[in-house]
C-alpha cells in the first residue's frame, strides 16, 4: 500500500554525543533530543491509519446523509491528532540528528508540520461539533478531515520514497524504459587479477611522470560521452601493484553506487549496510555478503557483476559499476577484504604484482595521538572550544579511541540549533585546527566568510561543505590547505573558476561538484591541468539528489 509502506525515518549523519580532546574530560548525559527522534518509526504509522479511514468512513457518512460526525471519526481525531503532532515533532528531531539531508527531507519534514497544524484544527472543530451539535463544524471537519487524508498520504509518501527508495507501486505502474547493453566480448582482462600483471608494467613506463593514482581515479582524460570499455578503461590498482586500498579504492565505489540505500549511518534499506567488518561478514537469506578471497561465492560481488537487466542487479538505477570498478571489489575480495590499511599491506601477498616506484601517496601524514605536540595552553582552547560546542549541539568526537585528532560533524544542524550554525561558530571551530582532521559543514549557515577560519588547518584532510551558500573563494582557501585529500562542494555556488583553483592542489585526490555551477567545460579543464585528480559531477538536476553519493552519480571523465 503505498501510503503505507512508511518508515519515515531520515538519515544519519551525525552523532549525539561529544567527546572532547583529551580522554579525562567531560561527562555526557543522556540526549534527550536524540531519544525523541527514535520515537518516529514507533509512532507515526497509527495516526496515518487513523486519518485516512476516518476520511472514508465520513465520506460514507455523507453519502448517507448523516447529519453528526461518526463515533469511529470523533475517536480517530481525538487520538490522532496529538500523535500526528508527536510523529511531526520526533521526525523533526531524527532530522536535526543528521537523518536525511536535500530536497525531499525539507518538503517531508514541511508536510509533516502542516499535517500536525491541520491535525490540531480538526481536534478543536471535532470538539466543537461533538458537544456543541454545529452542523457547521461537522461540514467543516468533513472537508479539512479529506484534505488532511491527502495532505498526511502525500507527506508519508516521502517519507517512504526516503528510506525504501523509490515507489515500487509508481515503478511498477510506469516502468522505467532501460537499455541494456550487450555482453562485453573477451572479458578475461577482468576475470583475475594476476591476468592483468604482464601489463602492469607496461603502463607503468609509459607514463613516467604521473604518479600512480588510486583505482577511483582511473581514467580522468576519457571522454564524457564515451561510455567505459575493457580497452580504454585500464584498472589502475593493476598499474601500480599495489594492495587495493579499501579507503582509497573501495570506500569511493561504494558512495558513488551504494551508500544512498545501504550507507554507515541513517537508512539502511532491506536492513543492509555496507560498511563495518560486521556489514560485510553477514549472511543475507543464507548467502554471505563477502567471503574473503572468494569473489566468486559473496554475494557484494556477484549482485554488481549482474546483468543490468537481472531484477538483483546492483545498482537498481542508473548504468551500474565500470568494468575497472568490478575488478576492484574483485581484488579486494581476493586479497581478504580488510578495510584496514596495515592490513591491506599485508595481504598483497596474495597477489603477485609488480612493486611499486613510489607509494601511492606519501606517508600519510597523519600523525597519532602520540606524535601530536600540544603545549598546555593549545590543549585548554582545544578542551574549551570543544566544550562550547557540545553545548552548542555539535558533535565533535576522536578519530579514534585513545586519538586526540577529531572529527566535527555539523551537518543539518541549522535547524535544530539557535542561533543556527554558520559562520560565527567557526570562531570556536578554528580552536580546534591543531587536531582537525575531518570537518563536515553541510547544510549549515556557513559562507565564504566562514571558511577563511579554515586557514592554518594543516591535518584537515576532508572538508564537506555540501548544500551551503560556499562559491569560489572558499576554494582558495581549501586548496591552501597541504593535507585536504577530499573536498565535497555538491549543490554550491562552486564555478569552473573555483574548481580549477582547486585542482592546483597537490594534496586533492577526490572533488564532489554535482549539482554546483561547475560545467563540463569546466571539468575538462581541471582534469587537464590534473589528470590524476577524481572529479565526481553531474550537471544540476531540476530536483537535486540528497547526496553526493547517488547511485546515478558516477566521476566525470
Amino acid at each position: 500500500m503505498l501510503f503505507m509502506n512508511v518508515f519515515i525515518s531520515l538519515d544519519a549523519m551525525a552523532t549525539s554525543s561529544v567527546t572532547s580532546p583529551v580522554p579525562a574530560s567531560i561527562a555526557t548525559g543522556p540526549d534527550w533530543w536524540a531519544a525523541l527522534a527514535g520515537l518516529h518509526p514507533l509512532v507515526l504509522h497509527f495516526p496515518i491509519a487513523l486519518v485516512i479511514v476516518a476520511a472514508v468512513i465520513e465520506f460514507l457518512a455523507l453519502l448517507g446523509r448523516r447529519e453528526r460526525l461518526t463515533s469511529f471519526s470523533i475517536t480517530a481525531l481525538l487520538i490522532g491528532a496529538p500523535l500526528t503532532v508527536l510523529a511531526a515533532w520526533s521526525g523533526w528531531a531524527m532530522a536535526d540528528e543528521g537523518y536525511g539531508s536535500g530536497w525531499e527531507l525539507s518538503l517531508h519534514r514541511w508536510l509533516g508540520v502542516s499535517s500536525a497544524i491541520l491535525l490540531v484544527i480538526l481536534f478543536v472543530l471535532t470538539l466543537v461539533s461533538w458537544f456543541g451539535g454545529k452542523s457547521w463544524a461537522t461540514a467543516t471537519v468533513r472537508g479539512l478531515l479529506l484534505v488532511a487524508a491527502i495532505l498526511v498520504g502525500i507527506t508519508a509518501h516521502f517519507g517512504g520514497d526516503m528510506v525504501w527508495g523509490d515507489s515500487m507501486v509508481l515503478k511498477a505502474l510506469f516502468p522505467e524504459e532501460t537499455s541494456v547493453p550487450e555482453p562485453a566480448a573477451g572479458e578475461p582482462a577482468v576475470a583475475e587479477p594476476a591476468a592483468a600483471e604482464p601489463a602492469a608494467a607496461e603502463p607503468a613506463a609509459a607514463e613516467p611522470a604521473v604518479n600512480p593514482a588510486p583505482a577511483s581515479e582511473a581514467s580522468p582524460s576519457a571522454q564524457p560521452e564515451a561510455p567505459p570499455s575493457p580497452a580504454s578503461e585500464p584498472a589502475p590498482a593493476a598499474i601500480t601493484g599495489r594492495p587495493v586500498s579499501f579507503t582509497r579504492e573501495i570506500q569511493p565505489i561504494l558512495d558513488t553506487h551504494c551508500w544512498k540505500c545501504h550507507g554507515p549511518t541513517g537508512r539502511a534499506k532491506a536492513g543492509i549496510r555496507l560498511a563495518s567488518d560486521s556489514d560485510f561478514q553477514r549472511q543475507i537469506d543464507g548467502h554471505p555478503m563477502v567471503v574473503a578471497g572468494m569473489p566468486e561465492k559473496s554475494l557484494l560481488y556477484t549482485v554488481v557483476t549482474l546483468p543490468r537487466n537481472d531484477d538483483m542487479a546492483m545498482p537498481p538505477q542508473g548504468p551500474g559499476l565500470t568494468e575497472s570498478e568490478q575488478t576492484l571489489i574483485k581484488r579486494w575480495i581476493t586479497e581478504g577484504a580488510s578495510l584496514s590499511e596495515q592490513d591491506a599491506s599485508t595481504q598483497g601477498a596474495t597477489t603477485p604484482v609488480a612493486v611499486p616506484t613510489q607509494p601511492a601517496t606519501p606517508p600519510e601524514q597523519v600523525q597519532s595521538a602520540g606524535a601530536i605536540q600540544l603545549d598546555p595552553e593549545q590543549r585548554s582552547m582545544i578542551q574549551s572550544a570543544s566544550s562550547s560546542l557540545k553545548q552548542r549541539g555539535v558533535p565533535v568526537r576522536p578519530l579514534a579511541q585513545g586519538s586526540e585528532l577529531l572529527v566535527l560533524n555539523a551537518n543539518g544542524l541549522s535547524h535544530r540549533i539557535d542561533p543556527p550554525f554558520g559562520d560565527a561558530d567557526m570562531a570556536l571551530v578554528k580552536e580546534l585546527g591543531p587536531v582537525l582532521v575531518e570537518l563536515d559543514l553541510s547544510s549549515t549557515r556557513i559562507t565564504n566568510q566562514g571558511v577563511t577560519a579554515l586557514v592554518g588547518f594543516d591535518r584537515l584532510k576532508r572538508v564537506s561543505l555540501k548544500d551551503t551558500e560556499v562559491s569560489d573563494p572558499s576554494a582558495r582557501i581549501l586548496s591552501s590547505l597541504p593535507s585536504l585529500e577530499i573536498a565535497n562542494f555538491f549543490e554550491t555556488r562552486l564555478g569552473d573558476a573555483g574548481l580549477l583553483v582547486l585542482s592546483e592542489s597537490t594534496s586533492l585526490q577526490r572533488i564532489y561538484a554535482g549539482n554546483s555551477r561547475v560545467t563540463a567545460e569546466g571539468v575538462q579543464s581541471a582534469e587537464t591541468l590534473r589528470p590524476e585528480l577524481t572529479i565526481i559531477w553531474k550537471a544540476p538536476q531540476a530536483a537535486p539528489p540528497d547526496a553526493p553519493e547517488n547511485a546515478s552519480e558516477k566521476p566525470a571523465s
